[in-house]
């Protein structure tokens, strides 16, 4: 039996330019949703706007990585994507995250279908990475993320000594 895939990621497309102006993270019907968008959302769809399922999801969390990986291919190249903070879980609704507030040097130019593709060929190979690795300590058997273990763990082990 395969697992039920809840979770996708989204594009909004301008429908007269093929322009991305929104990238998201859904479940059910939420990409085709008006209900919970900015004015300014509202008001390039109201000119129609092109969905786009980029990818689906058996998890939240790994919805939401990608949902942010792609935010942030597309600003890197200039997308003046309407998205007020980097994706995830979101903020406050309407406010702009001071951290994207940066002019970019791409902004306003368009973006090539070759090169939308290939943001969306590398995003999608991350679907099979592991992100964490996870170690077991020598010393108490604790399992952990090799991360964490190194920076807290290793060299705090109440069993270290022993």
């Amino acid at each position: 039996m395969t697992p039920m895939v809840k979770h996708y990621t989204y594009l909004h497309r301008k429908k007269d330019t093929n322009e991305v102006f929104y990238i998201g993270k859904g479940i059910g019907n939420r990409a085709s949703q008006f209900s919970r968008r900015s004015d300014e959302w509202k008001q390039i769809a109201q000119n129609g706007f092109i969905i786009e399922i980029v990818a689906n999801w058996k998890t939240e969390n790994e919805a939401y990585d990608h949902e942010r990986f792609l935010i942030k291919c597309f600003r890197d190249l200039g997308h003046p994507l309407l998205n007020c903070v980097g994706g995830g879980a979101g903020g406050v609704f309407g406010f702009r995250n001071g951290m994207f507030g940066k002019v970019s040097a791409m902004r306003g130019k368009k973006q090539t279908v070759l090169g939308l593709q290939s943001i969306i060929t590398r995003a999608n190979s991350l679907k099979n990475r592991t992100v964490f690795e996870n170690v077991v300590c020598p010393h108490c058997g604790k399992e952990s993320n090799l991360g964490n273990a190194k920076r807290w763990h290793f060299d705090n082990c109440k069993y270290k000594n022993e």
